[in-house]
């Protein structure tokens, strides 16, 4: 008898005794998975999700008045017919438009254009009306003085081609600034981004303002004698996804 209890009381603590590491699912007859929740392979079994969300399109700024202008190197050192040379002190963009509404402590955006560079932001410094000849009219418009310009790297870069050291390249200066404008190369441009009666050939000078890969001020040449010498500039605005023709130079 005394074998029997102990055979019994082995058999009875086994099955009481036994830790099970997955409870018995009566309705499927399987043994479920236990919480992984808290396991630190649980990140990798969750896909990491696509950002489908669209680009955002941002609005165009308005801009008031937009030209080209040179940029200037002065120095202590001049050559017989007084041209400047290196080495140079500083630099200086001139900005003359007809707004009256520009102020004093505002910014513009001067964008390189001969050269591959980053853009200037310029603080104004002073503003003046003053009269001018257009040909044979007399109008108004505003002289722009800004801080002067001490970028070692605009002082010591080589002229682009067929310019001089003392006016080594041009800027596009617009007011007000935009911070993330960037030029447009003829190569970016199709015929269909363009006014009606311009061609890719004549574009001078193309800005994005809101970075969607288009045009949104453009300067255009005509008046050519040959690829480098054309007298004639007209400007463009894109307003509202329609070109605005705002005049242009051309001699009197």
């Amino acid at each position: 008898m005394k074998t029997i209890f102990i055979l019994l009381l082995t058999i009875s603590c086994s099955l009481s005794c036994s830790k099970t590491d997955a409870p018995l699912n009566a309705t499927a007859g399987k043994a479920e998975i236990p919480n992984q929740s808290n396991s630190t392979n649980a990140a990798e079994l969750i896909p990491t999700p696509t950002n489908t969300t669209p680009k955002v399109k941002l609005p165009v700024p308005k801009i008031s008045d937009f030209s080209i202008e040179t940029f200037f190197r002065h120095s202590t050192q001049k050559d017989e017919k007084m041209n400047m040379l290196p080495p140079f002190q500083y630099g200086e963009l001139s900005f003359f438009i007809g707004s009256k509404k520009v102020k004093t402590g505002d910014f513009v955006t001067a964008i390189p254009l001969q050269i591959d560079d980053k853009n200037l932001w310029l603080k104004i410094k002073k503003i003046k009306t003053v009269p001018f000849l257009d040909c044979d009219r007399e109008k108004i418009g505003t002289e722009v003085e800004f801080e002067k310009i001490t970028d070692r790297r605009l002082l010591e870069m080589d002229a682009a081609a067929e310019r001089s050291e003392e006016q080594p390249f041009e800027f596009f200066v617009f007011y007000p600034g935009v911070k993330n404008a960037k030029k447009l190369k003829q190569a970016d441009l199709t015929k269909k981004m363009l006014p009606e009666n311009v061609n890719i050939q004549q574009v001078v000078a193309a800005i994005d303002l809101n970075d969607d890969g288009n045009p949104d001020l453009l300067v255009s040449s005509y008046c050519c004698y040959d690829s480098s010498q054309c007298d004639c500039t007209v400007k463009h605005q894109n307003i509202n996804s329609k070109w605005k023709y705002l005049g242009g130079s051309e001699p009197c």
